[in-house]
């Protein structure tokens, strides 16, 4: 056997690359479907993954929670890249809410801590003892403006 004979030359078979004997020896979805025991959670893209039968077993484990379908890096393209005319905005609605309806809040003043319910509470400041609102008059029956405004004496 001397490697001069032409009779006992090996045929020189093509090399393959390496991601040309990944797509050769990776699974087609349906022989998947045949090893596993819940075919039902077997999708496209898993056999693709580097252990398929061990990807199709945890997902089809109980009681485990499914990936989302959104990865995180999908997410994080789509806020870099956004599609365009995704979002439509009624731009008169947005100046209107900022620029006509909107009240100014009441703030505190410099160093005063804040806790939760604080918003609600009455400020003391801007009441008095005997100031009546209007809603308030109207509701215990009193004329709504001041009953002695008009009858007080005038002296020069």
């Amino acid at each position: 056997m001397s490697p001069c004979c032409p009779q006992e030359k090996k045929q020189e078979v093509p090399k393959l690359s390496k991601k040309k004997l990944r797509r050769m020896n990776r699974f087609t979805v349906a022989e998947l479907k045949q090893l596993v025991a819940r075919p039902d959670v077997v999708e496209m893209h898993d056999v693709t993954a580097q252990d398929p039968k061990l990807l199709v077993h945890l997902k089809a484990t109980r009681n485990s929670v499914p990936e989302e379908q959104k990865t995180m890096k999908s997410k994080m393209r789509e806020k870099v890249r956004p599609k365009m005319g995704k979002i439509d905005i009624d731009y008169q609605k947005l100046h209107d809410a900022f620029f006509k309806w909107q009240t100014k809040p009441k703030l505190t003043i410099h160093g005063d801590l804040y806790y939760e319910g604080k918003e609600f509470e009455t400020r003391l400041k801007e009441k008095k003892p005997g100031d009546l609102s209007d809603e308030l008059r109207i509701a215990l029956g009193m004329p709504v403006g001041p009953v002695w405004g008009p009858n007080t004496p005038k002296y020069p």
